[in-house]
């Protein structure tokens, strides 16, 4: 008996355009939130400024919505796309950061 094939129903090329175009958008959102981080935390105060002014945790952001989604659409894996969902959950760091 034959495994069942869980993996997204299009062509491998159209998987990786498609993954590309929704993985690309992630690297100026996580770039950016590691630039004010290595800047501002360093001496001690809170971050606010640049992507921090719109998203309080922008580098978790970028991995869960544009970044692993992106690679899993470009390998076709449904597993994959539950991965951030998942991530995000059980990311225990969130509120230690809070504090």
């Amino acid at each position: 008996m034959p495994f069942p094939d869980y993996r997204i129903p299009v062509s491998q090329e159209n998987a990786f355009r498609i993954g590309a175009f929704w993985f690309f958008p992630g690297i100026p959102v996580w770039s950016s939130g590691a630039k004010e981080i290595r800047k501002i935390f360093p001496k001690g105060k809170l971050v606010t400024s640049g992507i921090f002014r719109y998203l309080q945790h922008p580098i978790y952001t970028a991995f869960c919505l544009f970044c692993i989604p992106g690679v899993a659409i470009m390998t076709r894996s449904v597993s994959g796309l539950l991965l951030p969902s998942a991530f995000y959950v059980l990311n225990k760091r969130i509120p230690y950061e809070e504090r």
